[in-house]
This record gives C-alpha cells, sequence and structure tokens, in this order.
C-alpha cells in the first residue's frame, strides 16, 4: 500500500513546517490511475493531499486512519491550514 510521510523547509530560513497528521495512505485496492498522494507546484502555495490522514492518538501513542478524501492545505506562515475537505464517495473505506 502507497504512504508518505512529509515535512515542508522554507528554503530562504531553513525553516521546518510539520504537518498535522503523521502521513498519509492510499485508500482501498492500489489503481495505477489515482491521483498521487502528495500534488504541489513549487510556485505554489496549495498542497492537495489525497488518501487517508495518518492521525496520532495520543491515548495509544500511535495513529488511526481517518476518512479519504481530497484535503487541501494552504502555506502560511505558521505552517500548513487545512482550507477544504471533499470526502470520497467511499470514506468509509480504510487503507488496505
Amino acid at each position: 500500500m502507497p504512504c508518505a510521510s512529509f515535512a515542508v523547509v522554507d528554503i530562504r530560513t531553513g525553516e521546518t513546517f510539520w504537518p498535522a497528521f503523521l502521513g498519509v495512505a492510499h485508500c482501498g485496492p492500489f489503481r495505477p490511475d489515482e491521483p498521487k498522494l502528495l500534488s504541489f507546484r513549487l510556485d505554489s502555495r496549495l498542497l492537495v493531499v489525497t488518501g487517508s490522514l495518518e492521525l496520532p492518538d495520543d491515548k495509544t501513542a500511535m495513529f488511526n486512519y481517518g476518512p479519504c478524501g481530497t484535503f487541501y492545505y494552504v502555506m502560511g506562515s505558521g505552517g500548513l491550514k487545512l482550507i477544504h475537505t471533499v470526502l470520497h464517495k467511499e470514506a468509509g473505506v480504510r487503507p488496505e
């Protein structure tokens, strides 16, 4: 199952920004025509995350999978801010 973790680094200051989630996993059976887990352009502040977010669970020190969807973040001075979410039809499907 494809998955990804990342951080954003400001090339000018060297400051590192971590997302509020641990990573993102592909939802359901993998198909080659699926969108990338992370989509961005170097000349844009927008980050599009497609899949199931791996959300931290403070009780177990592990993580839980969130619903499957497309999550739109914008990069600002304080890090990534979620601006829009579109849950997929199969939103109840968790990564395999």
